[in-house]
């Protein structure tokens, strides 16, 4: 095959394969996900992770008494979520989709705060 014919044959394959990427605006499909601080994904409607109130979970490396808890807040346009890492409520429903927080990254160590920016929350949608 000639090297111009390889090439268009390559750059085929690759639009072919990139034309099942997500674009903006597109519906995120059920599964895990991890969205940054600030980082939003499209039910729809677009739902963005705007702040984590009250990290009191228990620092790695300290013997605690209560494991703590801190709360991701997920907004959209018009309503906000709650959703605690060791509390209730841990999901919610909305538009037929549950919303359900697995993680909250970084944990809180002994003498150091964390960078807002720095978190992600990991979500599961069905």
């Amino acid at each position: 095959m000639r090297p111009f014919a390889r090439a268009a044959a390559l750059a085929a394959i690759v639009i072919m394969v990139g034309g099942g990427c997500a674009d903006a605006g597109e519906t995120t499909p059920p599964g895990e996900t991890t969205l940054d601080y600030g980082g939003g994904l499209d039910l729809p409607p677009r739902l963005t992770f705007t702040k984590v109130e009250n990290d009191s979970r228990c620092p790695t490396g300290v013997t605690c008494v209560w494991a703590g808890d801190a709360t991701a807040v997920l907004s959209t346009d018009d309503q906000s979520y709650e959703l605690h890492v060791n509390g209730d409520p841990r999901s919610f429903t909305i538009n037929g989709r549950t919303v359900e927080l697995l993680r909250l990254d970084p944990h809180p160590t002994q003498g150091t705060q964390i960078d807002p920016a720095t978190y992600k929350a990991t979500l599961k949608i069905t």
